[in-house]
């Protein structure tokens, strides 16, 4: 979320700060000449964590004789004005081998400090700065340095380590290399400066760097003059640039030379494989040359159209520089692109667009606010510098987001970006006010941000507290500006309780049920327990339920439960609460129904089979109408039930007339069916029906007797029914036998009862034969046939099979055949048959068929015997 923004305007005080350094004066005394530096002693143990204290000149002069890869930091400031009286000054550090170690200058001066070695090369404070050597938080005032070749400042010859955070002024004298800084460079240079008038006729001529050489030369600047008339690759902060990266810098002083002479860089080259860069840098002091002549850079040449010398997002200030073009010369393998001059005056000999608060909207390709930063009255800095910058702080604030809505008691949590839209670094004190509510600072935290940088997540709290509910603004604000945002606070959630029904009243054992209607009168969302207490009985828990409502909801059905127990009754309150309210009803637990029995009358005594009738007086004596079932049981005799009646009374009802019965159990029987007529040596089955037309279970044997016969118990199962139950298949049994023919009574019996049944039971089939006829005689191979009457006397239908015997010859069975008669029926036409003599040329199975046919084939019959 985005606040609405208040914005308030700082001006920031314009701080002007001569070039000039200030000089402390040593407090000791310097001797005459160079020290011995067998006599010279230093503190600390010369490592990264307890480097040798340097606190006067003799120190510094004998670091190399102590080791020129050990750990040096300055104490104090360093008045090395008497090196001017030493013969040749001071011998630079590491001139004939180079430092790897670390010198820290700790933010001190070393000021007055002279070399006078015109012939030397690789002269300054240090000689070499090998690859692991750094030089770094050190001013150097009011030097004056002269030599040869590879002369500067601090570094004569940097051949891979890091100069940082260094300030020089002075005067610098040589032939080659010539630098404010460092005479040669062919390692880093970062975030440092030179006020120093080089002299030089020779070549590669800078105000900070003379020849820069595969090196690096990063938010640097240089204000001192350089070159001579009859100086080559002069620029006002490098020379020469060869396969070297030089950005992000400046120069201000007055360059002058015959060729390659430029504001910024004199020459930039390449070599084969390398790159060499110029960029976002720019240049405004006086450039005066005769040939190759620029206001950013003298000349430029690539090694090839690949190995390109690159100038771009650069600027120039035309008029002070005197020149109209960036680049004097280009040659093929370069690229210049995105360079501008500028013209328009101020009144006082400057391009307007680069001054005051124009440079940003003009010079775009450099970093406002970040790595540049504006003059109030002049041309950029460097953000790290501290000179003139307008505006050093401004704090605008945005709020971005909330966990709005909250609830009173919570915290509310409000998000801001803060953005430091001036050139430096500043800490200031973000604040969050109730502005809306009770306008009361509730959290503040310090927010340090560099030139341009954000916080896009400044939390600031404010714990709310009751009576903070409402909807209102919240102010995030900064010493610059503000940003409001609407929040709202919600009352907490509320819940009331109303009872709107119950189902009382119930009798003890039974479960009353409560209706209540639960509403959250607050703004939030909540879930609450609410309970059930018997607070009228014995005040104890008897249900929880968990509601979930949101703000302003309502539950109209919320039921909780009380399953009452035996000495509940009574009338008295229940209560229904939530966190926050209660309610109650009244209600009644009754004692539960009481039946009284009381015996009026029996019809007793009675027969045995008789039913014996029970009236008795049923009365219910408790609170409430009930139904129960009152039994008869013949505790005296079999202990059995006999009996029961349901009773249905209301609290404090009677009832005088409830009869109960005791039947006993009475077995009924009816014969279903029979299989006969049944032949003698089967079995008669017959099929009763048992009924038990008593009231209660019991089992009997059931009997099936031949009362018509032999008056024998032919079979007997038992049967179990309850009362008023029925078995339609019970199944008894009579397997006959010889001499059981006849026509008589079967009867099945119970205890109680009994049936009977007229059944046939037959004789056997039996068959009589008489021969009527036959075709004898005949001749041996004939057929001879013998027809008979076969005739069934017996009762029942039967099938016999009818033989041909030869018995008067072989005594061999001749023919067969199957006769079925009915009981004293006849079949006067039986033929059987035999053939005798010869091989019956039919088959086997042919001949198997027709048997009854086949005579004998060993000799002739003359008599027959059926």
């Amino acid at each position: 979320m985005v606040g609405v923004k208040r914005r308030a305007l700082v001006l920031a005080t314009v701080l002007v700060v001569s070039l000039g350094v200030g000089v402390t004066a040593f407090s000791g005394t310097v001797a005459a000449g160079a020290p011995n530096c067998a006599d010279v002693g230093y503190e600390g143990a010369g490592t990264s964590d307890n480097p040798y204290q340097v606190g006067n000149v003799s120190q510094l002069q004998c670091i190399e004789e102590q080791g020129l890869d050990n750990h040096y930091k300055l104490t104090q400031d360093i008045d090395a004005s008497g090196t001017s009286s030493w013969n040749d000054g001071f011998d630079p550090i590491a001139n004939d081998s180079e430092f790897t170690g670390t010198f820290d200058g700790d933010g001190h001066t070393v000021s007055g400090l002279t070399i006078a070695r015109p012939a030397a090369n690789e002269t300054a404070l240090f000689g070499r700065v090998g690859g692991d050597g750094t030089v770094e938080n050190l001013t150097l005032a009011d030097a004056d340095i002269t030599g040869q070749n590879q002369v500067g400042t601090v570094v004569g010859n940097n051949t891979g380590g890091t100069v940082r955070l260094v300030s020089a002024s002075g005067t610098v004298s040589g032939e080659n290399d010539a630098g404010g800084l460092v005479g040669r460079n062919s390692g880093t240079v970062n975030r440092s400066n030179a006020s120093v008038a080089v002299e030089s006729s020779g070549g590669s001529v800078g105000g900070l760097v003379g020849g820069n050489i595969a090196g690096s030369v990063t938010e640097s600047y240089a204000t001192g003059d350089a070159g001579a008339p009859s100086a080559t690759s002069v620029g006002g902060l490098v020379g020469l640039s060869t396969a070297g990266t030089v950005n992000e810098s400046y120069a201000m002083g007055n360059v002058t030379g015959d060729s390659y002479v430029g504001g910024l860089v004199g020459d930039v080259r390449t070599e084969a494989g390398s790159t060499s860069v110029v960029e976002r840098s720019y240049a405004t002091g006086t450039v005066t040359g005769n040939t190759n002549v620029g206001g950013v850079v003298g000349g430029m040449a690539g090694a090839s159209f690949s190995d390109e010398s690159v100038l771009r997002d650069s600027y120039f200030d035309e008029l002070s520089t005197n020149q109209s073009s960036a680049v004097g010369f280009a040659s093929f393998g370069t690229t210049v692109e995105n360079n501008q001059g500028f013209n328009t005056s101020d009144g006082t000999g400057r391009a307007t667009e680069m001054t005051g608060v124009d440079a940003p909207d003009n010079m775009t390709a450099l970093a406002f606010p970040g790595t540049w930063a504006v003059r109030s009255d002049g041309y950029p800095a460097l953000a790290w510098q501290t000179v003139g910058i307008q505006e050093p702080a401004v704090f605008e604030v945005n709020v971005t987001d909330t966990n709005a809505p909250v609830t009173e008691s919570e915290t509310l949590i409000v998000t801001a970006n803060i953005t430091n839209t001036g050139y430096v670094q500043d800490t200031q004190t973000v604040t969050l006010n109730d502005t809306g509510f009770s306008d009361t600072e509730r959290d503040a935290v310090d927010v340090t941000l560099a030139g341009g940088a954000s916080n896009e997540s400044v939390v600031l709290e404010w714990t709310t507290s009751e009576g903070d509910a409402g909807t209102g603004d919240v102010t995030v604000a900064s010493e610059n500006d503000s940003a409001t945002q609407s929040v709202t606070v919600q009352e907490p959630a509320n819940f009331t309780v109303d009872v709107v029904g119950t189902n009382e009243p119930v009798v003890e054992g039974d479960t009353l049920e409560v209706t209540a209607n639960v509403t959250n009168t607050g703004d939030v969302q909540a879930t609450q327990t609410v309970t059930l207490t018997d607070t009228g009985f014995a005040d104890s828990q008897r249900d929880a339920v968990d509601v979930t409502l949101a703000g302003g909801a309502s539950n109209e059905s919320v039921v909780l439960e009380w399953t009452t127990s035996e000495g509940d009754a009574g009338t008295g309150d229940v209560t229904v609460a939530s966190e926050n309210d209660s309610a109650t009803q009244s209600v009644t637990v009754q004692e539960p129904a009481n039946f009284t029995v009381d015996v009026l009358s029996t019809t007793a005594p009675v027969t045995e089979g008789d039913t014996l009738e029970v009236t008795a007086n049923v009365t219910n004596t408790g609170d409430a109408q009930a139904t129960q079932s009152i039994t008869l049981t013949d505790t005296g005799f079999a202990d059995s039930q006999r009996d029961a009646v349901d009773v249905t009374l209301a609290a404090g009802a009677s009832n005088e007339s409830v009869v109960l019965e005791w039947t006993p159990a009475s077995f009924t029987v009816d014969i279903l069916s029979t299989t006969a007529p049944v032949t003698e040596g089967d079995t008669l089955q017959v099929t009763a029906n048992v009924t038990n037309a008593g009231d209660v279970q019991a089992t009997q044997t059931i009997t099936l007797t031949d009362t018509g016969f032999a008056d024998s118990q032919r079979d007997a199962v038992d049967v179990t029914l309850a009362g008023g139950a029925s078995n339609e298949s019970v199944v008894l049994e009579w397997t006959t036998s010889e001499g059981d023919a006849g026509t008589g009574d079967v009867t099945i019996a119970s205890e109680n009862d009994s049936a009977t049944q007229s059944v046939t039971v037959q004789e056997p089939a039996e068959f009589t034969v008489d021969v009527i006829s036959t075709t004898a005689p005949v001749t041996e191979g004939d057929t001879l046939e013998v027809t008979a009457n076969v005739t069934n006397i017996g009762d029942a239908q039967a099938t016999q099979t009818i033989t041909l015997t030869d018995t008067g010859f072989a005594d061999s069975q001749r023919d067969a055949v199957d006769v079925t008669l009915a009981a004293g029926a006849s079949n006067e036409s039986v033929v059987l048959e035999w053939t005798r003599g010869g091989r019956d040329p039919r088959s086997d199975g042919e001949r198997h068929q027709h048997r009854r046919r086949t005579g004998h084939p060993d000799g002739d019959a003359e008599r027959y015997r059926v």
